[in-house]
């Protein structure tokens, strides 16, 4: 047996109650050496074994089941086990044989012919004594062609009712308008939300893959209305965050990639806001991007000035007498 079949009723019994708990945990491994060797919970010939093979088979040591207590008991050099599960073991036992006669034979039985026709008081068949036939397993070819033509119409039916439970076509839906704001509807043109989006990030992670990954839209749609909340001065900032040294963020580059960005839409933007505005993301990006940048130097003449650096007077004096000469 693979389970050991215990009344619940046992553990309340006056024989495990009065038993200490080293006492319980040994009558359970013994009736567990029961059951797996189906020995209707005795162990024959026990008395002498060694205390290796104690505690290799049952789990217990020598000494622990050489004592007596209510819950087993030594009969000559057998030990009884009490509360053994007997009856469990005989129906095993007898379903076991059963699986083995009927493999034997071919399989299982067919149910009429494992079950008996009940006979009455004088022992005669339960059917009518004018005939005294048993009743045909299987129904005539009559029945079985009325049988089948009920079955297609009531499939007919069910089919025809299916048809009336389906709502008719609903009318195609109108595409979605989101209303966006007046003082930015120039800036967005003719865009729809989600190619603006598209090129918003697309201005913010340049680096990134042109098309984005499906995982990629999946999360864009997620996170559209945050996205579609964003002022211009938000994706500057955004920008400006992804550009900055670490040193200017003050820590690593979060979110990292295009993907984590739409992904935590709202979480990313409030981080980036402020930064934005109290740690010096817009004074930095103030520095970095001058709104008026001066025009390139030139020399006397009007030339403009070479952008490299001389590494002597002389070689300066050599480029300007180069520009002299070549002039008509």
């Amino acid at each position: 047996m693979n389970w050991i079949n215990l009344n619940i009723a046992t553990l309340s019994s006056s024989e495990f109650v009065g038993s200490d708990p080293e006492q319980r945990a040994t009558w359970l491994c013994l009736l567990a050496y029961c059951c797996l060797q189906e020995n209707g919970g005795r162990i024959a010939e026990c008395r002498e074994w060694k205390d290796r093979r104690w505690q290799q088979l049952v789990r217990v040591t020598a000494k622990e089941a050489s004592d007596t207590c209510e819950l087993w008991q030594w009969d000559g050099n057998d030990i009884v086990v009490m509360f053994y599960p007997l009856e469990k073991e005989r129906e095993i036992k007898q379903k076991r044989e059963t699986a083995k006669t009927n493999g034997s034979s071919g399989g299982r039985p067919r149910k009429n012919q494992r079950e008996a026709i009940p006979e009455t008081d004088s022992g005669s068949s339960a059917n009518p004594p004018e005939t005294n036939v048993g009743f045909s397993a299987k129904p005539t070819t009559v029945e079985s062609a009325k049988a089948e033509e009920n079955r297609k119409e009531r499939n007919r039916r069910e089919g025809e009712e299916a048809r009336d439970r389906v709502p008719p076509p609903s009318p195609p839906s109108k595409p979605i308008v989101v209303d966006l704001p007046a003082e930015t509807s120039a800036e967005r043109g003719t865009l729809y939300p989600l190619d603006r989006i598209t090129a918003q990030l697309a201005a913010v992670w340049p680096s990134a893959p042109q098309h984005m990954t499906g995982a990629e839209m999946h999360a864009l749609h997620g996170s559209l209305r945050v996205l579609n909340e964003f002022t211009a001065e938000d994706w500057l900032s955004c920008e400006a965050f992804v550009q900055a040294p670490s040193r200017v963020r003050g820590g690593p580059l979060w979110p990292r990639s295009r993907s984590e960005f739409v992904s935590n839409a709202g979480e990313a933007i409030e981080k980036v806001r402020t930064w934005w505005k109290n740690g010096g993301g817009r004074s930095w990006w103030a520095s970095k991007k001058p709104s008026n940048p001066a025009a390139p130097p030139r020399t006397s003449e009007g030339e403009p000035a070479p952008t490299g650096d001389f590494s002597s007077k002389q070689e300066a004096r050599d480029y300007f007498q180069e520009l002299k000469n070549a002039k008509p």
